[in-house]
C-alpha cells in the first residue's frame, strides 16, 4: 500500500501549524521507526502495510501534542553515543553536549581517571565521558530507581558496564570516595516558573529533573556544600547552568570558600557552566581577582 501524498502533505502542513522546525526530516524518522527500516532516508512512494500507516498516524498525533521526537522514537544520538530515551527519565538535550565537550577540553592533557556524576538521570554525561576517555571509570548517582535503571541500560547498550557504576543515592551524601571529576546538570527551574516551560518538557519530563526549589539554585547549594567532600584536593567540578541564576550560583559556592571559580561560555557568549576547583586556601592575588571578577558582573 502506498501512502498518500496527500495524506503526507497533510502530516507537513500540520507541523508546520505546530511550529515543528523541520517537517519532512521529522516525518521521515517517524516513518523508519514505524517501518522497522533503520539507516537511508525513506522514499515515500514505497508501498507500505496498513499496520506501518496506522503506526506512523498514532506517532504523528503525539509529535503534534508536543511529546518530543525522541521521546517517541525511544533513542536519540548524544555526543558519539545511542542513548535510550525512557518514560520519567529526564531525557538528553542537545545543550548538555556542551558541557560534555567543553569537558573534555578542559581535560584535554590529562583525563581523569575517576569521575562522578551526581543527578545522573539517563547516564547521559557519564558514559559519554567514559566513551571519550576509555580509561576512565565513573559511578552516577540518581535518586530515582526510575534513572537508575535507564542508565544501567544505557551502559549495557554501549559496553560500558565495567567502567560506569550507577547507585541510588541523594547526591554525593552516601559515598565515601573522592573524585578527580564531579559534573552534574542539576534541576534548575525555580517551583513558581514550572508550568510556563515548554511542553516537551514540561509534560514529558520527570518534575523532579526539572524543579530546582523556590529559588532554583537548591541544588547547586547541594553541590557546593558536598564539594569538597566527593573531590579531591585540587579536583575540578564542572555543572550546567541556565544564564539566569550564573551570579546566584557564583556566590553560591564564593559564600562556601571556593575561590578559584570560572564561567564557561558558549554560542553568542552565553554561559552555560560553572567551573569550580577543590582549592580554598588561594593567594591573596587570586583572591582579589576573582572577587572583583565576581562583583563587577
Amino acid at each position: 500500500m502506498n501512502i498518500s501524498p496527500n495524506i503526507f502533505q497533510r502530516y507537513k502542513d500540520q507541523f508546520r501549524a505546530a511550529k515543528i522546525g523541520d517537517p519532512d526530516g521529522e516525518l521521515n524518522s517517524l516513518l523508519r521507526h514505524a517501518s522497522g527500516v533503520n539507516g537511508a532516508y525513506i522514499d515515500m512512494h514505497t508501498s507500505f502495510s496498513v499496520d506501518v500507516l496506522s503506526a506512523l498516524d498514532v506517532m504523528v498525533q503525539k509529535r503534534l501534542n508536543g511529546m518530543p521526537l525522541d521521546r517517541i522514537i525511544g533513542l536519540t544520538r548524544f555526543c558519539d553515543i545511542d542513548l535510550l530515551v525512557k518514560d520519567n527519565v529526564f531525557r538528553p538535550y542537545p545543550e548538555t553536549e556542551d558541557l560534555v565537550d567543553r569537558t573534555i577540553q578542559l581535560f584535554e592533557n590529562s583525563p581523569p581517571s575517576r569521575i562522578l556524576d551526581l543527578g545522573t538521570g539517563s547516564g547521559c554525561i557519564l558514559l559519554s565521558l567514559l566513551h571519550k576517555w576509555p580509561n576512565a571509570s565513573g559511578i552516577g548517582v540518581d535518586i530515582d530507581q526510575i534513572a537508575i535503571a535507564a542508565a544501567d541500560e544505557n551502559a549495557r547498550l554501549n559496553n560500558l558496564t565495567s567502567r560506569a557504576i550507577f547507585r541510588l543515592g541523594d547526591w554525593g551524601k552516601e559515598l565515601d570516595e573522592q573524585f578527580d571529576l564531579v559534573i552534574s546538570n542539576p534541576a534548575r527551574v525555580a517551583t513558581e516558573n514550572l508550568p510556563y516551560l515548554n511542553v516537551g518538557m514540561r509534560e514529558y519530563d520527570p518534575k523532579i529533573s526539572l524543579d530546582g526549589g523556590e529559588d532554583g539554585i537548591k541544588f547547586y547549594r547541594m553541590l557546593a556544600e558536598q564539594f569538597s567532600t566527593v573531590a579531591k584536593p585540587g579536583a575540578l567540578g564542572i555543572f550546567q547552568l541556565g544564564p539566569k541564576y550564573l551570579h546566584d550560583i557564583q556566590r553560591v559556592f564564593f559564600q562556601r570558600g571556593y575561590r578559584k571559580i570560572d564561567i564557561q561560555f558558549g554560542y553568542r557568549h552565553t554561559p552555560f557552566a560553572i567551573t569550580v576547583a577543590n582549592e580554598k586556601n588561594p593567594s591573596v592575588k587570586t583572591f582579589l581577582r576573582t572577587l572583583t571578577k565576581l562583583f563587577s558582573r
